[in-house]
């Protein structure tokens, strides 16, 4: 089972159980990128991709862009675990945090923010880019006023 920690930070940060990590400093870590730039491995790389408040920082024309790259890298089966603040969190609103997150931003990414669309695996974001879809299988806000996303791709 492979699976790529994003954003991993130093070491005593990193996750235990990933054997791949991806920050845009170098610590250590076996890939080091800018995420908006893409994720450098081949398709249907990872069983899971783990991104713990990084796509907060994220420039919002390519939060598009970075979650299809998870799809892209994620086996069939894979999982996608994405934590951010809420937008009602006071994180969310720390300078170098472009987005602010709320349910409606993942549902988007499953085709379940407007039903009226007739053909969402076309859609178009409006910047040029294709949305990939993805089956929800959590999304919460905890008691800290994060959410937590985990999500399968869909079409693959």
């Amino acid at each position: 089972m492979s699976k790529l920690e994003i954003g991993c930070g130093d070491k005593k940060h990193w996750r235990d159980g990933f054997d791949v990590r991806m920050d845009i400093r170098d610590y250590g870590q076996e890939i080091v990128g800018n995420l908006e730039e893409g994720i450098p491995r081949p398709d249907n790389t990872f069983d899971e991709v783990y991104a713990s408040h990084i796509l907060e920082h994220i420039d919002p024309k390519r939060l598009i862009f970075v979650v299809n790259e998870a799809w892209r890298v994620l086996k069939p089966k894979g999982v996608f675990w994405v934590v951010v603040p809420h937008k009602d969190h006071e994180q969310a609103y720390i300078p170098s945090h472009l987005i602010r997150f709320t349910e409606g931003t993942f549902k988007f990414f499953t085709g379940k923010l407007n039903p009226d669309y007739s053909d969402l695996h076309n859609l178009h974001s409006g910047m040029g880019v294709p949305v990939k879809m993805w089956e929800t299988t959590e999304l919460v806000i905890n008691n800290r006023l994060h959410i937590h996303w985990k999500a399968k791709p869909l079409g693959k």
